[in-house]
């Protein structure tokens, strides 16, 4: 949401080691925004709530989560109270579990309805308008739907300070990874001087590092050579790609 996108654009200055890019995007939106980043070379993402959970299930690179505090939610709760009609928390799992924790905690009898998804939010906002609810306290998602039938809304927001927390630890997380960075920055180098085409994959048979003009475009080719390779230790074989003539040599590390 905007306002997050303001506070993490304020405090940025204050972690220039960091090379931020900082884009407001709700669910669907904000997958798609993440799997292009990590296609583009991007290090690690940074989101919140649900939206977090749904990106780490899309992508392979680290994926750190802005908190939503207890002071948070008791402040979204203060402003509610102050207000004269019927309402309710509505949100996604995560933030609204926690919701619910809290409330149980404080003894306190406030509805707390928790979605799973966009069609199941609607529909539900339609329910507790019929119910007499005429104020939603939710995530970005459910306040801007909530919105849109005319019911009032308050958004739950992350302080300052849970910004600055997961800026720490990506910084930390920066530090305790960059030796290992390097060195694999350094076989990179490494191996695109080599002349030969070479290819590296991990045990899922993803693609890792590469060498050679034509390495990336040649591994679709090659298969049923990288299936066996994870089968016997050294493989060596000719074949033909096209018109050429290959060597090709497996070897596991």
């Amino acid at each position: 949401y905007t306002g997050l996108v303001e506070n993490i654009i304020s405090v940025s200055s204050d972690y220039p080691h960091l090379d931020l890019q900082v884009s407001a995007a709700t669910l669907d939106e904000a997958v798609r925004l993440a799997v292009d980043a990590e296609q583009e070379g991007f290090d690690l993402i940074v989101s919140r709530g649900d939206t977090m959970l749904m990106i780490r299930k899309a992508v392979s690179i680290p994926v750190f989560g802005i908190d939503v505090t207890g002071e948070d939610l008791l402040r979204v709760i203060s402003l509610a109270d102050s207000y004269s009609g019927k309402w309710t928390f509505l949100g996604f799992p995560l933030i609204m579990n926690q919701a619910k924790s809290l409330c149980s905690t404080l003894h306190r009898h406030t509805s707390v309805h928790i979605i799973a998804d966009v069609e199941e939010c609607e529909s539900k906002i339609l329910s507790l308008k019929k119910e007499g609810y005429s104020l939603v306290v939710g995530d970005a998602v459910t306040v801007a739907l909530a919105a849109k039938q005319g019911l009032n809304t308050i958004l739950i927001s992350s302080a300052e300070d849970s910004v600055r927390k997961v800026l720490d630890s990506i910084s930390y997380f920066c530090r305790y990874t960059e030796k290992y960075r390097n060195t694999m920055n350094l076989y990179q180098q490494i191996m695109s001087s080599s002349p030969r085409h070479t290819l590296i994959f991990d045990r899922s048979k993803n693609m890792v590092l590469y060498s050679g003009f034509r390495a990336a475009e040649l591994s679709g080719q090659l298969l049923t050579y990288i299936d066996r390779a994870f089968e016997m230790p050294v493989i060596q074989n000719t074949i033909m790609l096209g018109q050429e003539i290959w060597k090709i040599e497996s070897r596991q590390l």
